[in-house]
């Protein structure tokens, strides 16, 4: 059967010299593995780039892409380095948190509209914190902000600007969070990146 769905990029490794395998978060089937065969298709392969691809659903842990093409043509993110490690994070918690094929509107949507305002705030500096505070409570595991324990997140929340060592407090707060919540949670490899650029 010919499926056609939105999917967001979340990366990609090659397999072979004209293979890549494609890591997609699909709006139909959730998280999916892809064959891309070529390199005609790799612009389309930045992070949390938001495609539409057609493909034969077979039984196979992989999947054969006929077809790709973007949805989303972002202005901002890739010019911006800052966008661009901010989007690589993102996609790098998805990857390690989505991991199995299950399709879920709500998230699909979330995550859809913070990749559009990565792409048009001015200010996207707290963008990835506030989208970690959002994942947990789609996948289960909402903060309590009227926990004591968790008061280091309020500034999030506040009028006020959020200084560089609060900024690198929360967002390791909430990797730790993450690994308390998520069995064998390994930190994105992207940290130490965004860390450096909002030190």
């Amino acid at each position: 059967m010919l499926i056609k769905t939105l999917g967001i990029v979340l990366g990609w490794q090659q397999h072979k010299d004209n293979v890549t395998l494609l890591h997609l978060f699909t709006q139909s089937e959730g998280r999916m593995t892809f064959g891309l065969y070529g390199n005609k298709h790799k612009p389309a392969l930045a992070y949390l780039s938001i495609v539409e691809i057609t493909y034969h659903s077979t039984s196979k842990p992989v999947q054969n892409i006929n077809s790709i093409e973007r949805a989303f043509v972002p202005q901002k993110i890739p010019f911006d380095p800052v966008r661009q490690c901010i989007a690589m994070f993102m996609a790098e918690l998805l990857h390690i948190t989505l991991r199995h094929p299950l399709p879920d509107d709500a998230l699909f949507a979330y995550t859809q509209n913070i990749i559009e305002e990565l792409d048009r705030a001015e200010n996207v500096s707290n963008l990835h914190l506030h989208f970690m505070v959002g994942l947990a409570q789609h996948l289960g595991f909402s903060i309590d902000f009227n926990d004591p324990i968790n008061e280091v997140l309020l500034p999030l929340f506040s009028d006020n600007p959020i200084g560089r060592k609060e900024r690198q407090a929360i967002l390791f707060y909430l990797c730790s969070y993450y690994e308390g919540h998520i069995d064998n949670f390994s930190k994105p490899h992207s940290l130490p990146i965004l860390t450096e650029i909002f030190s």
